[in-house]
């Protein structure tokens, strides 16, 4: 396979991962919008310090410490550890 063939593919595949990633974070920021208003305050400042650590922030990342921590609160609170 020649060098250009290669480079094209190369190409082809970085477009379609990067496609891909703003598609996943499209997904994940239209499901947080409806919500974010409804979300205690300290959950979304937490939130937004760990999808943002490092970077300009990640919508991903943002959701999926939303959904943790709605889990861990979820009828957990008050519970105390028992061995």
């Amino acid at each position: 396979m020649s060098k250009r063939i290669a480079d094209r593919q190369l190409r082809g595949q970085l477009f379609m991962r990067r496609r891909a990633c703003f598609a996943q974070e499209q997904q994940a920021y239209d499901r947080l919008k409806p919500m974010w208003p409804q979300l205690p305050a300290e959950m979304a400042a937490h939130c937004e310090k760990i999808a943002s650590f490092g970077g300009p922030g990640s919508y991903t990342l943002m959701e999926a410490c939303v959904q943790q921590e709605m889990q861990v609160s979820g009828g957990k609170a008050g519970r105390t550890f028992k061995f």
